[in-house]
């Protein structure tokens, strides 16, 4: 069975529904633009280690709580290994 990974998607659709730019979604990440243009493009995905970091960002640009944040940022993450 072939998994599409939901990652980059994911990543696409959050910056354009919060209108903010990608360079606005890095510096609340605490990457590079580069960074983010990879997760976007799927030649990159963020090390696990930087979800918290992203969970934040999300909760500030969707203005929705830690666990709403955790759930759909891990659900996008981890959907390629057949996880969620």
């Amino acid at each position: 069975m072939q998994v599409t990974d939901k990652w980059p998607a994911y990543m696409a659709n959050l910056i354009k529904e919060a209108e903010i730019t990608q360079q606005d979604f890095a510096t609340l990440c605490g990457v590079t633009p580069g960074a983010i243009s990879q997760w976007l493009s799927g030649k990159r995905r963020p090390n696990i280690s930087l979800l918290k970091k992203i969970i934040t960002a999300v909760m500030q640009v969707k203005k929705i709580s830690r666990a709403k944040a955790t759930k759909e940022v891990c659900k996008a993450y981890l959907f390629e290994y057949g996880i969620v």
